[in-house]
């Protein structure tokens, strides 16, 4: 939700009859279909922040954007592996901390924490270690739990 609107200006130069696809040799994408494209990420968007909203609340919503307008974070490359982490805390708390845990959820991934780039910095070693990327890798501490109360 964050990431959106960084990737519609690293993603629109893939579109149209000169964009980076040409010089790769592969098929144009037609210009209207960023537009489209974007209109559905758009929507995703505004659809993520509602529910977040009617979850935490308006006022916090507002400080979690707030945050985001101040921030200059890339998402670009993020290490997905940090999102599951999140996941697995928020399954894991008990279902009337859930509130209070999303919202600090959301606020880690707006203003990445020290935590994060420990575990991209620690990906990134193990990705170059096997000749591969970090997102080939699996983390076993990363462990989704049989049985989810809601």
């Amino acid at each position: 939700m964050a990431a959106v609107p960084q990737m519609y200006v690293f993603s629109s130069g893939y579109y149209g009859v000169r964009g980076r696809r040409a010089e790769m040799d592969l098929p144009p994408i037609s210009y209207a279909n960023y537009l489209r494209d974007k209109a559905n990420l758009d929507v995703l968007c505004a659809g993520i922040w509602q529910a977040l909203g009617e979850v935490i609340g308006d006022e916090e919503l507002e400080k979690i954007i707030q945050l985001l307008q101040r921030t200059d974070e890339r998402y670009i490359n993020y290490a997905t592996h940090y999102i599951d982490k999140c996941n697995i805390e928020l399954l894991n708390a008990d279902v009337n901390k859930r509130k209070d845990k999303l919202r600090n959820i959301a606020k880690r991934i707006v203003k990445k924490p020290q935590a994060y780039y420990n575990m991209e910095e620690n990906l990134k070693y193990w990705a170059k270690e096997y000749k591969t990327n970090i997102y080939e890798l699996e983390d076993p501490k990363i462990e989704y739990p049989e049985e989810m109360d809601w």
